[in-house]
């Protein structure tokens, strides 16, 4: 998934590769917007304030609302397009008067809420994590290396890391199971629990750009039927929330050189 060049890091192009040839390779865009919902009287009830990812994969729309003041998301399917998030987070922040589409035909679409979950930064008192430095989606057992760092400092970007601890067995090591342990220190070699690293390809500062593991599935019952590739609706939660976490940096000036 990589920003699209001369716009802020609100639109996305997510390119799946073609396993076979007779699976072709698909192209979607993603849009970073943010939305303000409050409710009737004050309170302190999740998502009045977040950042909403929207796209479409294989035919379905999806949405990832991240709620960073509760530390916490949602994943949704949409019964059309969300042109407003495509608006809030694109169209209307384009710097040229004339290039700014209006609003028009809007309509909203139906939500229907797939999983929901927290994500926890934790402190530096935590042993598990030294020094801040993973941020840990509990629901998905998902882990992002090097969080602090990739968020306060640019020329740590290149080297934040997903990881997945689906199925590990956390009361036993992972040769005991067979598996590489999980790197304590960045490094360039792949491992089988990874599904999500950065890819600067020397850009610098101003692209997200992430190479993420892909799948094959399959449409219909049998496998012989129609196959396509890409990624999991379950990886754009990581994907979601370091976007809406970098966003909410820079604009805070919160980010280092």
């Amino acid at each position: 998934m990589d920003q699209t060049i001369g716009v802020p890091t609100t639109k996305f192009i997510e390119t799946s590769k073609a396993f076979r040839k007779h699976v072709p390779e698909e192209v979607h865009e993603w849009y970073l917007g943010q939305h303000v919902k409050p409710t009737s009287q004050p309170s302190y009830d999740a998502f009045q304030y977040y950042t909403r990812l929207s796209g479409r994969i294989h035919g379905r729309n999806l949405v990832v609302d991240v709620d960073i003041g509760s530390n916490m998301w949602r994943l949704m399917n949409l019964s059309s397009t969300d042109s407003v998030n495509e608006w809030m987070g694109y169209h209307s922040k384009k710097l040229i008067h004339q290039e700014i589409s209006t609003i028009s035909n809007i309509t909203v679409p139906q939500e229907t809420l797939i999983a929901n979950g927290t994500f926890t930064l934790p402190k530096s008192s935590d042993p598990q994590y030294k020094e801040w430095k993973a941020l840990y989606i509990p629901e998905l057992e998902i882990f992002v290396t090097d969080m602090k760092k990739f968020l306060t400092e640019y020329k740590y970007e290149p080297f934040l890391r997903v990881f997945s601890q689906q199925n590990f067995n956390t009361s036993k090591s992972a040769k005991q199971q067979g598996e590489k342990s999980m790197p304590e220190n960045w490094s360039q070699e792949p491992h089988d629990r990874e599904i999500m690293r950065m890819a600067a390809f020397g850009a610098g500062r101003g692209k997200l750009t992430m190479c993420v593991r892909e799948y094959e599935h399959y449409m219909g019952d049998e496998a012989a039927s129609y196959v396509f590739g890409g990624i999991s609706q379950t990886e754009l939660v990581p994907f979601a929330i370091i976007a809406a976490l970098r966003q909410r940096y820079t604009e805070t000036q919160k980010r280092g050189t």
